[in-house]
């Protein structure tokens, strides 16, 4: 439990610094990477969702660590699965409506609901 805490607590001031350099850096590192002015334009409409990312997946990966390292890959798969069902029943419904925006705000619940779902699975860890 103290590792899963620490490492918690490191990914996220992680995620934070990320999230913090996106929000801060954004459209700098966006002009690092093209002098096409309509990208540049696209990619900022888009920012917030790669500020919000950081913070939103850093727990659905953290404990891809733990399930990998306690071997339970049943787990793995399941929430995989739901998450993408989330994700496929999200994108459906909101890019239609919202374009690129509704797929980021999809891949952001697929993130949210992945961590939901390994967090729902981590007793089953933490007593063996």
């Amino acid at each position: 439990r103290g590792v899963i805490r620490a490492a918690g607590l490191w990914s996220l001031a992680v995620a934070l610094l990320f999230s913090l350099s996106y929000w801060l850096a954004g459209d700098a590192i966006v002009s690092l990477l093209t002098d096409q002015q309509a990208i540049r334009e696209t990619a900022a409409r888009f920012l917030p969702y790669v500020v919000i990312l950081p913070i939103a997946s850093f727990a659905g990966f953290l404990l891809d660590g733990v399930f990998i390292g306690a071997l339970r890959t049943r787990e793995l798969r399941n929430s995989m699965f739901l998450s993408t069902v989330v994700f496929l029943g999200t994108a459906y419904f909101l890019q239609a409506s919202l374009g690129n925006h509704g797929l980021w705000i999809a891949m952001i619940a697929f993130m949210l609901f992945r961590a939901g779902a390994l967090g729902s699975y981590l007793g089953r860890i933490l007593r063996a």
